[in-house]
């Protein structure tokens, strides 16, 4: 949108048609930052940042069940690379997005996936982990239903994984590494309302890696369970469909 539009847009709104926003990105070259901050291991890479804006300028149209129709505020998103120096990942996000739609930071997704290079030459896959942060009242596109507020301008984070191979005969993944963290899930979220600055301190515990097969094939018995090898050599082959995460935090505890 030119500059003879928006000031007609703005001193005629209502005599002028076809007056849409522009609804690209726009940060301000004097805003604010928040610098999100990644130690991690070497065997875990730091993949590319998932930025997502919000706007109360800018709405989208939905319905709802009964067809009715509602809006809500708009959004945006972008992928920011990380800087890497060593094994500390940078990056900086500007708050405000700017634009005629006056973009304000939602949220940012940190992912994760281990180097499949550092553990067996045969596994094709490596599934990614996110830590999610939240700045605004919005929830997050990828949410598990739990956010874990912490008030501070400075937040540190730790998280600790270990790694999963597993071995499906039975679907399309083959051989696979995963990050197994506290409450099997994929991805953490928390709520930084007021952070300057993230933190966030990755622990691989890469040595002590849980092993797991898939059934060969369907079974009528119904007792065609994942089997899962732990690194002190217990077996468990009791219908789990995730490795027990404390059980690898005792193993690497005795171990020390």
């Amino acid at each position: 949108m030119n500059i003879l539009t928006k000031l007609m847009c703005g001193i005629f709104p209502f005599i002028i048609i076809g007056c849409k926003k522009d609804e690209s990105l726009s940060p301000p070259e004097n805003g604010k930052f928040v610098e999100i901050k990644v130690n991690s291991e070497s065997d875990i890479n730091v993949l590319p940042i998932s930025v997502m804006y919000r706007s109360n300028s800018c709405f989208i149209e939905r319905y709802d069940s009964k067809g009715k129709k509602y809006k809500e505020a708009g959004y945006n998103s972008i992928q920011k690379n990380v800087k890497v120096i060593g094994l500390i990942s940078n990056a900086s996000i500007p708050i405000d997005g700017g634009g005629d739609c006056k973009w304000k930071l939602s949220n940012v997704t940190v992912n994760l996936m281990y180097d499949k290079s550092k553990f067996d030459k045969e596994i094709n896959t490596s599934i990614r982990n996110s830590i999610v942060l939240v700045f605004d009242d919005n929830l997050p596109q990828n949410y598990n239903g739990n956010i874990e507020s912490i008030s501070s301008e400075d937040v540190k984070i730790k998280r600790e994984y270990f790694p999963w191979i597993d071995t499906d005969f039975m679907g399309n993944h083959g051989k696979s590494v995963s990050l197994i963290m506290l409450g099997d899930r994929n991805l953490y979220s928390y709520g930084v309302k007021n952070a300057n600055s993230v933190n966030i301190d990755l622990i691989s515990n890469f040595k002590y890696v849980v092993y797991s097969e898939g059934p060969r094939k369907k079974s009528i018995k119904n007792n065609n369970y994942t089997v899962f090898k732990y690194p002190d050599g217990t077996i468990d082959a009791h219908g789990k469909d995730f490795p027990d995460f404390k059980k690898l935090q005792s193993i690497s505890k005795n171990d020390g």
